[in-house]
């Protein structure tokens, strides 16, 4: 029996690693620039999963998040570091090549 791995309908894409998922229905209908925006910001998670062994991102991320939601931050999902680090270098191909390691510390 095969299993079918359904996203929220707000997540197009989302990363654990080393692999990256992304919702077909909406990716297909991007234009390629978009394309590469949304494949280079799930690049830079896939660095930040790979310098904190995976299970201490998930620790971090849904400790910051529950931190910023509880502080009532708006836009909390944005706002967690490592987000915010992809969110301001997605459109930039080349920072993954120029990336300096905890480059997510920044964004706190």
């Amino acid at each position: 029996m095969s299993k079918t791995f359904m996203l929220p309908d707000d997540i197009i894409g989302i990363t654990f690693f080393p692999f990256i998922i992304m919702r077909k229905s909406y990716f297909d209908e991007m234009p390629e620039g978009v394309k590469t925006m949304m494949i280079n910001h799930e690049k830079i998670h896939v660095a930040q999963q790979k310098e904190m062994l995976v299970v201490f991102f998930y620790l971090w991320y849904f400790i910051e998040w529950a931190i910023r939601l509880l502080n009532r931050q708006p836009h909390a999902y944005r706002n967690i570091s490592f987000e915010a680090e992809c969110y301001a270098h997605q459109k930039n191909p080349e920072y993954l090549k120029t990336r300096k390691r905890w480059a997510f510390m920044d964004y706190l």
